[in-house]
């Protein structure tokens, strides 16, 4: 009986040696973003008007250590919006999924992460279809850590922006400044 008790023992500390050391390399690559709100005319902004055409930069970079590339995923999720175009840079198209029992439409975003990846960048339209504050948010698969994911504020309106109120830029560090 003491055998099994002490193989028992063993097997069950290597079973949990491998968990942990497979948990801390899963999450192994890191991640830059940046999520910015234009006007078709290029004016940035976090208020929008309800109905009105919003055009989203969004540019992505997933590292790793690794020389080979590692797939990651990550869930773009726009709440009270209708899909108008979604593309990446280079012209490829990202499917929208859309949500009516949320009221919210969702891309599914793919990059390969290496030592030298490049940064991704897509532009998403469209147009909100309830009022009130939001929350955009990009949410990385298990392989970058939650603490890379990002939550954006948006606001959409019926009543009309006003042009000089309400325009911002974003920094080198991705924050929202006012440009008033």
């Amino acid at each position: 009986m003491r055998k099994f008790k002490k193989i028992s023992a063993i097997l069950l500390a290597t079973m949990m040696c491998v968990n942990m050391l497979t948990a801390c390399t899963k999450a192994n690559c890191k991640a830059t973003s940046a999520i910015s709100f234009k006007t078709p005319e290029g004016h940035y902004r976090l208020k929008n008007k309800l109905g009105s055409l919003v055009v989203m930069n969004l540019s992505f970079k997933v590292t790793s250590e690794e020389t080979t590339a590692t797939p990651v995923k990550a869930v773009l999720t726009i709440p009270h919006a209708k899909n108008v175009e979604a593309k990446y840079s280079r012209g490829e198209v990202i499917p929208s999924k859309y949500n009516s029992w949320r009221n919210e439409t969702t891309y599914e975003l793919t990059a390969d992460a290496f030592k030298d990846a490049e940064t991704m960048e897509c532009v998403i339209k469209f147009i909100p279809c309830a009022a009130g504050n939001a929350e955009v948010t990009l949410v990385y698969d298990g392989h970058v850590d939650s603490s890379y994911d990002v939550k954006r504020p948006i606001e959409f309106d019926d009543d009309p922006v006003d042009d000089f109120t309400d325009e911002y830029y974003i920094d080198e560090f991705g924050n929202w400044i006012c440009a008033c």
